[in-house]
């Protein structure tokens, strides 16, 4: 498939589980190389955990064309630090062509300054 932008509202659908974003991830992103804008919305998905970002993460870094990101997940509370490192880590950092980072993490209660640090370190500066 040869779809260059793409953009999924899951929005308050609050059964959305780690398990779902995993499948999403595996199946459906690995086979979309060619596209170079991607939008997620699982705000106020309140079971998603790290466990889901880590999963999303792993094939996010394997979308090299992607020149513009946007991941929202505010009021996702489950979701922590480590979660969002490995967002960093498994992806972020590895996305060379990318011009255009737009994260929301509004209302997620257990974030605490680490992140900021671990953005600042992966180059992400403010």
């Amino acid at each position: 498939m040869n779809l260059k932008s793409l953009t999924l509202d899951f929005q308050g659908c609050n059964k959305i589980t780690n398990q779902g974003i995993s499948k999403l991830s595996s199946e459906r992103l690995q086979s979309l190389s060619e596209l170079s804008s991607l939008s997620l919305n699982f705000s106020s998905c309140y079971l998603i955990t790290n466990k889901g970002i880590e999963a999303l993460s792993h094939e996010l870094g394997n979308l090299k064309k992607l020149t513009s990101l946007s991941l929202n997940f505010n009021q996702c509370d489950q979701i922590e630090d480590d979660g969002l490192n490995q967002l960093c880590i498994g992806s972020i950092q590895h996305l060379h062509e990318l011009e255009c980072l737009n994260l929301s993490f509004g209302g997620l209660s257990k974030i605490t300054d680490k992140i900021l640090e671990a953005l600042h370190f992966y180059g992400l500066k403010s």
